[in-house]
């Protein structure tokens, strides 16, 4: 069975570019291919409304040359599961169908149910999830402690309650919602490309709050995820079926992040510290999933692994993945656990942390480095900005390094940084310590 996973957005390159994102800093456990429908939900319904039994994946295939080209070779059966990102827009002139005499016959939000309903199940015919009102309300957040109360009016001059409103015509004059968000939202929001795991770590706990506050009036995470129907028909009841019709403002990709990682994972990533190491002319941080490609030619080189444990070099990256994730499960959490070694912009290598003993006050320190960058200081600068890190920031009392005798290298750096030489009975290692 394929591991591949389809997301279907309704835009062409906002949600490429925050999936994208999200891939660099959170999904990484299989192969996502991206396509845009080009066209509003409305628009997909009036399609799938005319033919029952259309297969939306070739509707898709068929829908533009960039969606034929991404999708080229590829049939239903090569993807495990498939995700659509759509908006809600109810301001859309195809949300609702009209007769003759100008009469509502096909409610937009009527549609929305109908789709709900049809797209539930991400191994059948898809999953949908809805931003509300459009995509950029995952970074319309001008302030985390007021979001709770954000929301926008949804059906501009589409509005079915505007012959009885007095503030029709101010309604209509308001700026388009695009223009609202960037006007309002803190700025290091506005930059997509930009974002870090500290940006999605707090852009994912405020909607999930949000979330949680629209369906259970409670501002707080949540301890089971909830279906986008219901969170559809609460945003209809609370907000869009009144007077004045508003929707409470939610992105529907942090509800995606909750729904696949489960509760105890998703509260585990926003609310651990993000380890990141600044030392001279090196920065040592937590792996993404776009370095592993770089760390296996890492540990593909002979040279580079002849001092590390039995010395293999020929490991597949399933292997590795494998090695990051049962050290950094448990380890980022509480701030240890392997990282990325990177020199202007590069990667060079690894370098960890450990709690090899047991014992959170005993840490052991090591690196792997790319042979082409040896003899350059960057291991002692490594292990310094470690050894600050440890003693500092997670408390250590003691560091541990261990190395073969005939690593010389790293005998100069335990002794350049002062660490003192133990015995260990019957080892074939030495052991250095030094006490924070």
């Amino acid at each position: 069975m394929s591991s591949n996973i389809l997301f279907v957005f309704e835009g062409e390159k906002t949600e490429e570019k925050l999936v994208n994102s999200l891939e660099k800093y959170i999904l990484n456990e299989n192969p996502v291919i991206k396509c845009a429908y080009a066209g509003d939900i409305y628009q997909l319904y009036r399609v799938i409304s005319e033919d029952e039994d259309l297969d939306t994946f070739n509707l898709l295939k068929e829908k533009n040359a960039i969606n034929s080209e991404r999708l080229k070779g590829y049939s239903r059966n090569d993807f495990a599961e498939i995700y659509f990102f759509f908006d809600y827009d109810g301001h859309s002139s195809s949300a609702s169908k009209k007769d003759d005499n100008g009469n509502i016959i096909n409610h937009g939000d009527d549609k929305i149910l109908e789709m709900l309903h049809l797209f539930d199940n991400e191994t059948e015919k898809g999953k949908l999830y809805i931003s509300y009102p459009m995509v950029e309300a995952l970074r319309h957040i001008a302030d985390y402690d007021t979001f709770c109360e954000l929301t926008v009016k949804c059906k501009g001059k589409y509005c079915p309650n505007k012959l009885n409103c007095k503030d029709a015509e101010t309604c209509k004059s308001e700026p388009h919602y695009k223009n609202r968000v960037s006007k309002e939202s803190i700025a290091h929001l506005c930059n997509i490309n930009g974002y870090t795991a500290e940006i999605w770590q707090n852009l994912i706990k405020a909607h999930l709050f949000k979330m949680n506050y629209i369906v259970n009036n409670t501002y707080e995470f949540p301890a089971i995820t909830e279906s986008q129907l219901t969170i559809f028909t609460n945003q209809l009841d609370k907000f869009i079926k009144k007077q004045c019709p508003t929707v409470s403002v939610l992105s529907a990709f942090p509800i995606f992040v909750f729904d696949y990682y489960g509760n105890e994972k998703t509260k585990c990533y926003v609310n651990r510290a993000i380890v990141s190491i600044e030392t001279k002319s090196l920065l040592i941080r937590e792996i993404l999933p776009s370095d592993i490609n770089r760390l296996l030619s890492v540990y593909s080189k002979k040279e580079n692994m002849k001092y590390i444990s039995d010395g293999k070099y020929n490991w597949t990256i399933e292997e590795l993945k494998g090695k990051y994730e049962k050290v950094n499960t448990d380890g980022y959490p509480q701030g240890y656990g392997i990282f990325s070694v990177v020199a202007d912009g590069d990667i060079i290598g690894e370098a960890g942390l450990f709690n090899s003993f047991g014992n959170k006050k005993i840490l052991e320190l090591g690196y792997i480095l790319d042979n082409k960058y040896w003899n350059k200081g960057y291991g002692t600068e490594i292990c310094s900005g470690l050894l600050d890190y440890g003693f500092n920031v997670l408390g250590a009392d003691k560091t541990i390094a261990r190395m073969y005798p005939e690593n010389i290298g790293s005998i100069r750096i335990c002794e350049k940084l002062n660490f003192v030489k133990v015995d260990v009975t019957d080892a074939i290692y030495y052991q250095y310590e030094i006490a924070g």
